[in-house]
Order: C-alpha cells, then sequence, then structure tokens
C-alpha cells in the first residue's frame, strides 16, 4: 500500500509505503505530476510481527537517512516495513 501527500503550505511532498507481507517487494513510484528535487530524505520502519516496543527494550525504532529521489523509482521494501520518502519542491 502507498499514499502520497502533497503540504501546499511548506512544499513537502510525502510517499508513504507500507509492506504488511512477510516476503521482500519493490514498490514503484510516479512522480511525474511532481518537479522533485533529487535531495530528499527516506525513513523506515520495520521489524518481525512478533517484535514489541517496551519501557526496558525498543527494537522497533524509526531511522532516517539521505536518499536520491526521482520522478520514476523502485523502493525496495523489507518484509514487515514502513517507509516515508519526504522531498522538497
Amino acid at each position: 500500500n502507498s499514499s502520497v501527500v502533497l503540504n501546499v503550505k511548506t512544499k513537502t511532498l510525502y510517499v508513504k509505503m507500507a509492506n504488511a507481507t512477510p516476503q521482500e517487494i519493490n514498490a514503484k513510484v510516479n512522480l511525474s505530476k511532481f518537479s522533485v528535487k533529487a535531495d530528499a530524505k527516506i525513513t523506515k520502519i520495520s521489524g518481525r510481527p512478533d517484535m514489541e516496543n517496551n519501557y526496558m527494550f525498543s527494537p522497533i525504532t524509526p531511522k532516517t537517512e539521505d536518499f536520491k529521489a526521482s520522478k520514476q523509482m523502485t523502493v525496495k521494501m523489507e518484509p514487515y516495513s514502513v517507509k516515508m520518502i519526504t522531498i522538497q519542491l
């Protein structure tokens, strides 16, 4: 599943993707209607279905890193993962 949200006030595009399956998949993203800048950020969260965060241990934490965005891209989605790409337009 995926969605694209545009914040017109900040001119920020958010591309959100989820993989709720036990298999790795490739998500195809088409942003040809937008003037995409290559410098972006990607935030990733993943973990096995039996994992949980608690007050002593947090194995599922978001990780944000630099990402090269383009109008047409394929994003590798690990099993049981969520990713969000943040792009300034």
